[in-house]
């Protein structure tokens, strides 16, 4: 169980990271706070733990 838990997290993390930078890409008020909250999901991927089986199953 512990495996499907890190690999939602770690998917969850790559689509924050994806959806912050996006947003920040398109411009308006807030690009600021969408680049903050990239490179914050970024900084949580650079730490994560990623074994050889999560990285496998997340392909």
């Amino acid at each position: 169980m512990a495996g499907r838990n890190a690999e939602k997290e770690l998917l969850s993390l790559f689509e924050e990271a994806k959806k912050a930078a996006d947003l920040a890409a398109t411009g308006g008020s807030s690009v600021e706070a969408n680049e903050v909250r990239c490179l914050d999901a970024l900084r949580l991927l650079r730490d994560f733990p990623v074994s050889m089986s999560i990285l496998i199953s997340t392909q």
